[in-house]
């Protein structure tokens, strides 16, 4: 194998790691729910506090990247996710469950950022993130379809905690082909000046509003179906098919965007959710293909939407020193959704949820538009 392809593989094996916890997000938040006989809000608050620490890593790495060896960190930060595991499979308290969560989080972010910065530093970046965006959710729908069957009904919530940490052995194969740091790209890490006009930081404000609403809708989206009284084989199956909807909204806008413009890509990918949020407020116990249709189109705007709007943050900000905000806004907005989607829910059920997951990502949706039309002028 050339060093290239063995670099490409092992950035491919961090993200997938790095990338795991959120994939199964559902999955575990329902699972500790149960385990510990917590709230809505309890609930929302466990993937709150692992994008906290994920938010706080990924800022801190856009100044320790440009100065630290790669290897050594990916060794240290993929042995504390570990042990972060080991303890919350352990756990026997809630706020032990929330420190151990916080330590994974930030472990797994630096993991994932690594790997995104070794993806950037290659040639052929577009190609390399299409299949990076699709190797991370065809893996998150193995979990989906896999820990419901294998894991849950066996190991129950610890369960969860050991499987994440078997994962972590896919970033050794490829270990050695890994650089030790990329001077290549250190100019982007490095840069402290804000250059790229206001309609690039109204488009951050508005990623941070996209993800948190979305990640509303898909974070108790497990919930909702189990609310119904849906079977639990029969969602992890529906969550795991949704991701290759993901999948096929990235490649869409990738191939797409440049055809139909930024506005008509935002358009749809508002419209798709809007269209889910539907599915998901018309349900009852007879309407599971409903509940599929909903999930499988949630996760097409999130695939569609999330590269839409970086991209276009990218595009102008004509500098590049700017666009490596998107990271940390990405983890904002996932630190929101959470926790947002518990208090409505526990304020005023499943139902209050979705409009508040809909009125916030129509916001982020006009927020970006009228960025796109006020750097026109």
């Amino acid at each position: 194998m050339s060093r290239q392809k063995g670099i490409l593989a092992e950035a491919f094996a961090l993200s997938i790691v790095g990338a795991a916890f959120f994939n199964i997000l559902p999955l575990y938040l329902g699972a500790a729910q149960d385990h510990f006989s917590l709230s809505i809000t309890q609930t929302g608050y466990i993937g709150s506090t692992f994008f906290v620490g994920y938010t706080i890593a990924t800022c801190l790495a856009y100044f320790w990247m440009p100065h630290v060896d790669w290897r050594k960190m990916t060794v240290f930060t993929l042995t504390l996710g570990s042990l972060a595991m080991v303890f919350t499979s352990l756990a026997s308290s809630y706020n032990g469950l929330l420190f151990a969560i916080f330590i994974a989080g930030g472990s797994y972010a630096t993991l994932y950022g690594v790997g995104t910065a070794m993806i950037g530093g290659l040639p052929n970046e577009t190609r390399n993130f299409g299949w990076k965006i699709a190797l991370e959710a065809i893996f998150g729908g193995a979990l989906l379809v896999s820990l419901p069957i294998l894991v849950l009904p066996h190991f129950g919530f610890a369960g969860l905690g050991i499987a994440l940490l078997c994962i972590g052995v896919l970033a050794l194969p490829f270990f050695r082909f890994m650089p030790s740091q990329a001077a290549e790209k250190t100019h982007l890490l490095a840069a402290t000046q804000s250059v790229g006009g206001t309609s690039v930081w109204m488009l951050l404000v508005a990623l941070v509003l996209f993800f948190s609403g979305e990640t509303i809708a898909w974070s108790f989206v497990e919930r909702v179906g189990d609310h119904h009284g849906y079977e639990a084989a029969d969602i992890g199956t529906v969550l795991a098919v949704s991701l290759g909807f993901a999948v096929a909204g990235s490649l869409s806008e990738a191939y797409g965007a440049a055809r139909i413009g930024h506005v008509l890509s935002l358009l749809i990918a508002g419209v798709t959710f809007f269209m889910a949020l539907f599915c998901f407020y018309n349900l009852g116990t007879t309407t599971f293909t409903l509940f599929a249709v909903g999930a499988c189109l949630a996760n097409f705007s999130i695939g569609f939407g999330l590269p839409a709007l970086v991209a276009i943050c990218a595009h102008y900000d004509v500098t590049g020193k700017l666009v490596v905000l998107t990271v940390p806004a990405i983890g904002i907005g996932a630190v929101l959704g959470p926790a947002l989607a518990g208090f409505a829910a526990q304020s005023g059920g499943f139902a209050s949820m979705l409009i508040l997951a809909g009125f916030i990502v129509g916001a982020a949706i006009s927020l970006a538009i009228l960025a796109i039309q006020q750097n026109r002028k």
